[in-house]
């Protein structure tokens, strides 16, 4: 019944060339308490901490914060939004996780879903779902049967998946780029958030899909399908020529859903 509620809310966007999701819920979302007063301490202890951590460390922050809008995965409200929404709104405080080995986000904006106000937690009133990965063993099985092996990484997987304008306001946070001295703006998240109960198999499920939209390539769909574990895919093929087949094939199929590989390795 999950798997169902959380299939039928997604659907594709033929303009935009990407899914919409709306988020399971299992809790009515109107009874969620707006709690701007919680986001704005946690944003001006944040503040507190970047700024002792330094200027630069400060600034890599903010630009993570203008990345997510620039991609769109975020976007800034107006007054008159803000004023005449009259739905549900939720905010999520926002900290760091530092990835100093990572040379493409070496500091990356992450949202806490599980953050409780006055006994609501926002991850308590989504569906999680069935688990829908491919069983591990399985895949590594086939990942070594064949002479060539192909890696791939999926770029920014879960934020490739949009969500409805209804969900993106239980999804909101604040921000004034460091300027403490006057109000913050308020930002909605737009696309599927990383920690979301079920944020994983919105995307893996998006990415089935994917895989059905074309018949052109039915191997290299099947591929992706059978030996996709989360945002990597691992195969193995017989020959360099079909690998690089694969490979190319592989872009033009993830990219009808909005999916795009980070690098490839074979």
């Amino acid at each position: 019944m999950k798997l169902k509620q959380i299939e039928e809310g997604l659907h594709y966007d033929s303009i935009k060339g990407y899914w919409i999701a709306s988020y399971p819920w299992i809790g009515d979302p109107n009874k969620l308490p707006n709690n701007v007063s919680l986001a704005y301490g946690r944003l001006k202890s944040t503040e507190r901490r970047l700024m002792k951590l330094g200027s630069d460390y400060s600034k890599k922050y903010n630009d993570q914060i203008l990345d997510m809008v620039h991609r769109g995965v975020a976007r800034k409200l107006i007054i008159d939004e803000m004023s005449s929404y009259n739905g549900p709104i939720h905010y999520l405080p926002h900290n760091e996780i530092h990835k100093p080995d990572s040379v493409s986000t070496p500091l990356r904006i992450v949202f806490n879903s599980s953050s409780s106000y006055l006994g609501h937690v926002l991850n308590d009133y989504f569906a999680k779902g069935p688990d829908v990965l491919n069983s591990m063993i399985a895949r590594l099985i086939r990942f070594r049967q064949h002479a060539v092996v192909i890696i791939a990484d999926i770029k920014k997987m879960n934020k490739t998946v949009r969500i409805s304008e209804h969900d993106q306001h239980t999804c909101r946070s604040l921000w004034r780029d460091l300027e403490t001295d006057k109000e913050p703006d308020h930002y909605v998240l737009t696309a599927v958030t990383f920690g979301d109960t079920p944020s994983g198999i919105i995307a893996m499920m998006a990415l089935g899909k994917t895989t059905e939209m074309d018949e052109s390539f039915p191997l290299t769909a099947e591929m992706i399908n059978r030996n996709s574990y989360v945002d990597d895919i691992l195969s193995s093929v017989s020959t360099v020529e079909r690998a690089k087949r694969s490979i190319v094939e592989a872009n033009v199929i993830l990219s009808w859903g909005g999916f795009q590989i980070k690098h490839w390795v074979m």
